[in-house]
This record gives C-alpha cells, sequence and structure tokens, in this order.
C-alpha cells in the first residue's frame, strides 16, 4: 500500500522527535520515533551512510544498542507498533541501513520470520536482524531470498555491536 496522501507530523519525543504518517484513506497512523545522534564518539571500519530501523514494543527494550549506533553518529529511528504496520512503513520509507527487530517483543523469531515472508515485498534491499534473548545468535534475513535466514556468529549484545555490524552490513 503506497501513502499518496500520507500527512507527516513531529512530535517532541525523549530526547529526538516523533514522527507520525497518517494515511486518510485508511485512517492509519504509524508512529516513528526519530532520534538524533550523538556527537561521533568513535568509528568502526564501515562507513554506515544510514542510521538503522529498531522494532521493538519500547525504547528502553534497546536502549544501550541504539545508543551505540547514536554514538556512532547515525540517526536512529524506532517503531513501537505491530508488524502489521511495519508492512506499511517499510512501503513508504526504506533509508534505513537496516532493520533490528526485537522479536521477543513480537512472538519470537519463527513468528517474525513467518510475518516477514509473507508480507515484506523482495524488492526490499535492507537487511533485517533479528535478534531474541531466547536465541544465542542473532537471525539475518533478506527479503531477495525469503526462504532463507543466516545466524550470524555473535550474540547481540553492546559487547559484539560492531562484528554483528559487519556481519550483516559488510
Amino acid at each position: 500500500m503506497l501513502f499518496e496522501n500520507a500527512v507527516y507530523h513531529e512530535e517532541p519525543v525523549l530526547d529526538g522527535h516523533q514522527q507520525l504518517c497518517e494515511c486518510s484513506q485508511t485512517d492509519t497512523i504509524i508512529d516513528v520515533i526519530s532520534l538524533e545522534p550523538y556527537a561521533k564518539m568513535f568509528s568502526i571500519g564501515l562507513e554506515l551512510d544510514a542510521g538503522p530501523l529498531f522494532c521493538t514494543s519500547a525504547v528502553s527494550q534497546l536502549g544501550t544498542e541504539i545508543g551505540w549506533f547514536r554514538a556512532l553518529g547515525l540517526p536512529v529511528d524506532v517503531f513501537t507498533q505491530s508488524l502489521s504496520m511495519l508492512d506499511h512503513l517499510m512501503s513508504e520509507r526504506t533509508c534505513w541501513s537496516m532493520v533490528i527487530v526485537d522479536c521477543n517483543s513480537f512472538g519470537g523469531i519463527e513468528r517474525v520470520l513467518e510475518h516477514l515472508r509473507r508480507e515484506v515485498k523482495t524488492d526490499l534491499t535492507v537487511p533485517f536482524l533479528l535478534v531474541s534473548s531466547h536465541c544465542g545468535s542473532a537471525v539475518c534475513w533478506w527479503a531477495q531470498s525469503p526462504t532463507v535466514s543466516t545466524l550470524v556468529a555473535e550474540t547481540f549484545s553492546i559487547d559484539t555491536m560492531e562484528e554483528t555490524v559487519f556481519a550483516v552490513l559488510g
């Protein structure tokens, strides 16, 4: 679904701003919390042109990891609505380096993979990193190969963030 009549509004939230996308045809409102980058505090061996989109039930769930990307000098968007709304957002905007999904918030990795395989268009070029506290490794999924997902060797934590980013984007 394309948002031909979409209207964006911004409201202050936390230390960033919240963008509300309203689609007048279906009265759909999509919330994206946009967090500004911090002054660049460090670099990694990979230059990222865009920040990630985090999908989680609450910003605090992955706050440390969100802060890591912001300290890298990247803006971060956070999506806290249901996965069914993510499909609408991804059809409208694909300006992220990757999409990081907190699968604990959405019923587990298998349920999230099932949803992504069914709903996300195969021409989408943004990788999805699926993370869960119930799984030792993160899972990387690409829409172009919807039946294939690969385990990332590292667990998803602040201690292995650089290695995880390289595994997905490097």
